[in-house]
Parts: structure tokens; C-alpha cells; sequence
């Protein structure tokens, strides 16, 4: 009998009785279902439980390493202006020592001069006393010149 067409009226009691097991068979069948179900959902709210738990502390590490980068990036741009304020402090102190070296080089050249017209002076057909004059002051000049060197070497070895 089809469970559409069956009337209860119509039926005998072992007809009502089959339908009643095979009701009963079905409410079993069915509350398994249910209670497979009821499991189902259980486990699928744990997962997504740990899943949210995940996520946030996914979340977290997420936002620590930004705010680590930014202050890594931070680091990074303060110590980019320091080496920028070093290499503009130290481009001004090669071009104070080029400009050092050359007045030291003018002085050799002026050491070299006063020496050169002292020695003339004092060789001469009559010595003149002022080539000794001239003589001492290339000796000053030479001695500043090298001085001059010396602590143009010295500026250099410490950039």
C-alpha cells in the first residue's frame, strides 16, 4: 500500500500494524539522522570556533608585524638622514681640506720662490743680506706648508 492512498479507516489491523513498524523504522531512520546531524553540526562549530580563534590570532600577529615594519621603516629613514647629514658633513670637510691643500701648495710654491731669490741674492757678485731674509722666510713657509699637510693627512685618516 502506498502511505498516499492509504486510509486507516479502510485497513485491517495487520495492515495498521505493518504501518505503524514501518513508522517506527522511518522515526528511528530519521532520529539517527538527526542525531548524525546534531554531530555534524557540533564539530563544524568547534572547527569554526578554532578557525575564529585562528583568524584573531592571525590578526594579531598580522597587525604586530606592521608594527614592527613601521618601526623598522622608521629606524631605517632616521638613520638614512643621519648617513645624508654624515655625507654632507663629510663632503664639506674634503672640500675644506682640497682648499687647505691648495694654499699648502701655494705656500710650497712660495717656500720655493723665496728660496730660489734668496740663494740669487746671496750668490750674487755682491751678497745681499736680504737673501737671507728671504732664505729664513722660505724655510717659515716651507714649514707651514708641511704642517698644513700633515693635518690635512690627519683630517683625511679620521672621514
Amino acid at each position: 500500500m502506498l502511505a498516499d492512498s492509504f486510509d486507516p479507516k479502510k485497513a485491517t489491523p495487520s495492515e495498521l500494524r505493518t504501518q505503524l513498524e514501518v513508522a517506527k523504522e522511518r522515526l528511528i531512520h530519521r532520529e539517527n539522522e538527526v542525531a548524525q546531524l546534531k554531530k555534524d553540526l557540533d564539530i563544524t562549530r568547534t572547527e569554526m570556533k578554532q578557525q575564529a580563534a585562528d583568524l584573531s590570532k592571525s590578526s594579531e600577529e598580522v597587525n604586530e608585524l606592521k608594527m614592527q615594519l613601521e618601526v623598522a621603516k622608521e629606524r631605517i629613514q632616521h638613520k638614512e638622514e643621519r648617513l645624508n647629514s654624515k655625507n654632507i658633513h663629510l663632503a664639506k670637510q674634503k672640500s675644506s681640506a682640497k682648499l687647505q691643500a691648495f694654499f699648502a701648495s701655494l705656500l710650497f710654491l712660495l717656500a720655493t720662490l723665496l728660496a730660489s731669490f734668496g740663494t740669487n741674492m746671496l750668490t750674487s757678485a755682491s751678497p745681499d743680506v736680504k737673501g737671507y731674509i728671504l732664505v729664513i722666510l722660505a724655510c717659515i713657509a716651507y714649514a707651514l706648508a708641511a704642517f698644513m699637510t700633515i693635518f690635512i693627512l690627519g683630517e683625511e685618516v679620521n672621514l
